[in-house]
């Protein structure tokens, strides 16, 4: 039987011989990428989504470890390690991650403007922009403690409620340079 779509561990070359990249298929598709260096040690590693970037890269020093991380949808950056912040992985001693999610909903005017990548938008599920879910302070108590709300009717009322775009009057936006990293991101970019 001839298999049309790849599967398995898939390894190329570099014209000296020297392993390259490693790529793990599954049904056709790339899930994993690991990029070598000449030398034989791993560069780089992260995940793939139609040939793109897709998740978080982690790139290596030539020690092994971690140097810095870079986070991606379908090859656009949206996401990197800040400078002074650390990020270790251990998988050999199945080390605990700490680990953050960031909550999103429909983006607002403002958002709107600021998320307006065509490309992005025409994706499926794209059909507008998107925004942090900003939690009000009147909300903190609720929304930090979801126990103290018994009835599961109200919780899901109370996330209804909190997941929605913030108001446009109650948020300000500046520009900042386009290379900011860490504290610099808060400083405004006046042209």
């Amino acid at each position: 039987m001839v298999h049309d779509k790849p599967e398995g561990l898939y390894q190329q070359f570099d014209e000296y011989g020297n392993l390259a990249v490693e790529r793990t298929f599954s049904d056709g598709k790339v899930l994993f990428v690991k990029e070598f260096r000449t030398n034989g040690n791993l560069l780089a590693e992260g995940r793939s989504s139609r040939d793109f970037k897709h998740g978080k890269w982690i790139w290596y020093k030539e020690d092994g470890s971690v140097d810095y991380w870079k986070e991606f949808y379908e090859g656009n950056l949206i996401g990197e390690n800040l400078e002074d912040y650390t990020w270790e992985i251990d998988q050999k001693n199945d080390m605990e991650l700490e680990t953050v999610a960031v909550l999103t909903t429909r983006g607002n005017k403002q958002m709107q403007e600021i998320h307006n990548n065509p490309e992005m938008l025409k994706r499926k599920n794209s059909t507008t922009s998107r925004m942090p879910v900003i939690v009000p302070r009147e909300m903190w108590d609720a929304w930090l403690n979801p126990n103290s709300i018994a009835d599961p009717v109200d919780q899901e009322k109370l996330i209804q409620e909190v997941c929605v775009p913030y108001p446009d009057e109650l948020l300000e936006s500046y520009t900042t340079y386009p290379l900011n990293k860490g504290r610099d991101l808060v400083n405004p970019h006046y042209s």
